[in-house]
């Protein structure tokens, strides 16, 4: 037998309903389960003892290992999810799939699972563009709370901005210390014209500089520095943005006493912003108290997980608050359930997205090849040549990236070509 993917505690199969026992031994040599997971679904069980003759149990742990794995639903008329199901249960997944559905809307398992969210049971079966989808209840009602704030924020113009946002971009173009391409332009006055805007972009693309521009925009239209708050899913990105703000600062020849004062503003932890002591849900702050700022800047949002998102969003009074988002949607993914950055850059229909392209850090060709390699272009074979050393990358070639041949170098010549590409590129 195959090593298990998670190593289990023997108790998961002695605690395990006999009618379950082929499919919980299965489950453990295939997917990325916990013992909670389980004892989760043996629960369901006993609630609901006639799900055990149904396809439900192989559903529901497929639905816990896609979460393990960062999705906050499961799709579970996918072609995917079938051949999956088949491989647990060894019977007929399409025909077992179709009668769950029905007898799901027929409420024969009432205890459990619903199509009605008004009935507040574990689990729901939503049905959205001809699809059904399951979700736990928890996931259901982040996801909800986090669309109805994007939708109070959809198309909701700047109540701070006393004046025409035209005169305020003119101001920040003609003094900064470097030019603004035509889409940082554009992020700037999204930032003023709305109560929503999410800045995305890769590796060296000018974030910092932009929000920097953003923030110095900002206080030309009526807010002060003290009105304004910075913060990031980790105390190094948060730092990492403060030294980025201040360095862009200190090269504007002539800063104005607000923008000196930017200096002082400081970045901090989503959770330490939001005060929150025990757990994610522990918040400070909420819809009856929100915070006190009238502009929120979060950098590295693609770390923000569905709960995280939810509490910060729930803190926030879209009337008062603007709120940005800044982030790489290809990198640094929430280590919890929900990519909702990426989700809200994709379905840009619910924010005013600008995507930074232009690369400022990062050679042309490398950059090519990541978004070759990101956008999965089939047509175009990618090719990676090897190299028998790193010297020979570096000065022979102009190849974007390259192989190192490990065949014919010992270990101490393998420890001293990594620390020479090191030095060279990240320790100077």
């Amino acid at each position: 037998m195959n090593q298990p993917i998670v190593s289990i505690d023997p108790i998961v199969l002695l605690k395990c309903p006999a009618p379950m026992n082929s499919l919980v031994k299965n489950a453990i040599q295939t997917m990325h389960l916990n013992h909670i997971d389980y004892f989760i679904l043996y629960d369901f069980c006993e609630w609901e003892p006639q799900i055990m003759q149904s396809v439900l149990p192989a559903v529901i742990l497929k639905l816990f290992d896609q979460q393990n794995n960062g999705s906050t639903c499961l799709l579970i008329n996918d072609p995917l999810l079938i051949e999956s199901i088949n491989a647990l249960i060894g019977t007929n997944a399409k025909e077992a799939i179709d009668q769950l559905i029905v007898d799901i809307g027929a409420s024969k398992y009432k205890n459990v699972i619903s199509t009605n969210v008004s009935d507040y049971l574990p689990l729901f079966l939503i049905e959205r563009g001809g699809n059904k989808f399951l979700y736990t209840n928890k996931n259901w009602d982040a996801e909800n709370k986090i669309n109805r704030k994007i939708q109070l924020y959809k198309g909701l113009n700047s109540k701070a901005l006393a004046f025409s946002y035209q005169l305020i971009l003119d101001e920040i173009l003609n003094s900064s210390h470097r030019k603004f391409n035509g889409n940082q332009k554009l992020a700037i006055e999204l930032a003023l014209k709305y109560s929503f805007m999410i800045l995305t972009g890769g590796p060296g693309t000018g974030k910092t500089f932009t929000l920097t521009g953003i923030l110095r925009a900002i206080l030309r239209s009526g807010v002060e520095v003290h009105e304004i708050a910075l913060a990031a899913p980790t105390a190094k990105a948060a730092n990492r943005m403060n030294e980025s703000i201040g360095e862009n600062i200190n090269r504007i020849s002539s800063p104005t006493s607000k923008e000196i004062q930017l200096l002082d503003l400081k970045g901090t932890t989503i959770h330490r912003l939001l005060c929150v002591s025990n757990t994610v849900s522990d918040s400070r702050y909420s819809e009856l108290y929100p915070m006190p700022f009238k502009v929120l800047v979060i950098d590295e949002a693609s770390m923000i997980d569905l709960y995280l998102m939810k509490t910060l969003i729930n803190s926030i009074d879209t009337s008062q608050t603007k709120l940005i988002l800044i982030g790489d949607k290809d990198q640094l993914p929430s280590v919890e359930e929900g990519a909702v950055f990426s989700d809200l850059v994709e379905n840009n229909t619910q924010a005013h997205v600008v995507t930074l392209k232009e690369s400022y850090r990062t050679q042309g060709k490398l950059l090519a090849f990541i978004q070759n390699v990101n956008n999965k272009v089939k047509d175009k074979p990618i090719s990676i040549p090897v190299f028998p050393s790193i010297d020979i990358f570096i000065k022979n070639t102009d190849e974007p990236v390259g192989l190192l041949e490990l065949n014919t170098l010992s270990k101490e010549k393998f420890v001293n070509e990594i620390q020479f590409w090191a030095e060279k590129y990240f320790l100077e």
